[in-house]
């Protein structure tokens, strides 16, 4: 089985990334090029989709699609060695005709100034003075540009070095002179390897056991939709089909337990090919487009078989109190996602060991579930406000009920009032909440 990698990052690193990673037989690198930094979330969201696993050339990049994307998806980068920092020190030192009594100033990002030290001493160069911009999570180029540029104006430095692409074009502009690190071959290789132990993980994942539970509840109704006995049996045979045609199609094997319940069992990969990475559940339409039944269905992982047919029958329960046509899923770990409808799909756990949650829930009178489905739809909304209606639409519950739940966080001090929202239409103005936890 062959996964696709994602190769992003500058042009020049992408096709050396990709020529290096063209012996791995198991590996489909294919480039995600960009210009500006601008461009990386467009990017990364297109890779999510189409790729198994994401490489990028560097850290600034990797940090970027962290913080802004939610995906269920592997992300590697490729290391600066020290290597490439000698590389680069000595192409300096050479144009400057360096003598070892002779002083030097510079700047540097993204390696540490442990490891600038280290390397210095191994080789037994004193006589240096570097400023080093660390950093372990997403940093603008302009905060790049501006920590070398400032340096250099204030003649505290020589030289700049910087190991993203964008804040070395802009430096160049700026007549700093500037150098710029890129990834040895050998540390693309070693990431390389990296993404080979990563891609027979997710093989080994994509075969894992997926038990599905699906649940007809209103099935004892059906003489109210027909009261011929001709069209009951009609309408029998074409569930059956159906759920035949979807296991066919995911290669699932099959087991009807009662009239209103069925199961499979299939692979991981199947199902999240079949569902588009838990975003939808077709068997749900296919149902609905013929037959007037409700459908709930749960489906579940587990560290054994035992496991995942326990999970797939929380899942359903998750469904069934839904109280409309949905798909739960429950992951091995507890993680449970749904409904599978695009906009509403949270993601959340139903318990939780976290002493400062537990202590929120007593204090506001409200669930961990339903605070950890909060959190998600917070998530979700990309921002921290909230209306009652927001709460009732994606959890399924009476308007009266959403109004509770603020009114409950409100009391404890976990949400306040920060506005107003006019409906279209007629209709009292929807309070505003602002989520504090």
């Amino acid at each position: 089985m062959t996964i696709k990698v994602a190769v992003l990052g500058p042009e020049d690193l992408v096709l050396k990334t990709i020529e290096e990673g063209s012996r791995y037989n198991n590996l489909i690198l294919d480039k995600y090029v960009y210009k500006a930094d601008d461009e990386t979330i467009e990017l990364v969201t297109k890779a999510s989709q189409e790729a198994d696993l994401m490489l990028f050339t560097g850290p600034v990049p990797y940090y970027a699609a962290r913080r802004s994307i939610e995906a269920d998806i592997p992300m590697l980068y490729v290391s600066y060695s020290g290597t490439a920092f000698y590389k680069t020190l000595f192409s300096f030192l050479e144009s400057i005709n360096w003598s070892n009594d002779q002083k030097f100033r510079f700047s540097i990002d993204t390696i540490h100034k442990n490891h600038i030290d280290e390397m210095m001493d191994e080789l037994d160069i004193v006589n240096y003075d570097v400023k080093v911009l660390e950093y372990e999570d997403y940093i603008r180029t302009e905060e790049l540009v501006d920590f070398h540029y400032n340096l250099y104006k204030e003649n505290k430095i020589d030289f700049a070095v910087t190991c993203l692409t964008s804040a070395y074009e802009k430096l160049k502009t700026l007549g700093v002179p500037v150098y710029r690190i890129v990834p040895t071959l050998n540390s693309i290789r070693e990431s390389l390897r990296f993404v080979t132990m990563q891609a027979e993980n997710i093989v080994s994942k994509k075969a894992q056991l997926c038990v599905g539970v699906l649940k007809i509840p209103n099935w004892n109704s059906l003489g109210t939709y027909s009261p011929s006995e001709y069209a009951q049996q009609r309408m029998k045979l074409t569930l059956t089909e159906i759920f035949i045609d979807f296991c066919e199609s995911i290669k699932a094997s099959m087991k009807f337990v009662n009239e209103d319940e069925y199961m499979f069992y299939a692979t991981r990969g199947s199902i999240e090919n079949i569902t588009d990475g838990y975003r939808s559940m077709p068997l749900i339409n296919e149902i609905n487009e013929k037959l007037p039944f409700k459908v709930c269905i749960g489906l579940g992982y587990g560290y054994n078989a035992n496991e995942a047919e326990k999970n797939s029958q929380e899942a359903l329960k998750y469904a069934l109190s839904f109280n409309k046509n949905s798909c739960y899923v429950v992951l091995e770990d507890g993680k449970i996602k749904g409904p599978l409808e695009e906009g509403k799909n949270l993601q959340f756990y139903a318990r939780s060991e976290d002493e400062n949650l537990l202590e929120l829930a007593e204090k506001c009178k409200v669930s961990i579930i339903t605070l950890n489905k909060i959190s998600a739809l917070l998530d979700n909304l990309e921002k921290d406000t909230i209306t009652a209606n927001d709460i009732a639409d994606s959890l399924n519950i009476t308007l009266r009920s959403g109004r509770r739940i603020l009114s409950n966080l409100e009391e404890a001090k976990l949400a306040e009032v920060v506005g107003e929202e006019q409906p279209s239409g007629r209709g009292r103005p929807r309070q505003i909440f602002k989520i504090n936890f």
